[in-house]
């Protein structure tokens, strides 16, 4: 049995802060637009499931982008 695939996360703009668990901000583009990272609908208890704290969570990201840039993953387009 294959796991469905879930949006656990997803960029938001930072009027709609606190509408979900806030993770990180990314300030804003060029065109003026402030960006944020959030939890995708998901209870409390559901979020610690998926954090391992702000130093962690900042390192996991930074690999990501990392690895990324330096072409070690690439990731399907979803549009």
């Amino acid at each position: 049995m294959t796991k469905k695939y879930r949006e656990i996360f997803k960029v938001d703009q930072i009027e709609n802060r606190g509408i979900n668990w806030f993770v990180a901000d990314f300030g804003e583009d060029w065109g003026g637009e402030h960006y944020i990272l959030t939890s995708n609908n998901m209870h409390i208890d559901e979020f610690a499931c998926y954090s391992e704290g702000a130093k962690a969570d900042a390192e996991l990201v930074a690999k990501l982008l990392n690895c990324y840039f330096n072409n070690q993953i690439k990731f399907e387009e979803t549009t």
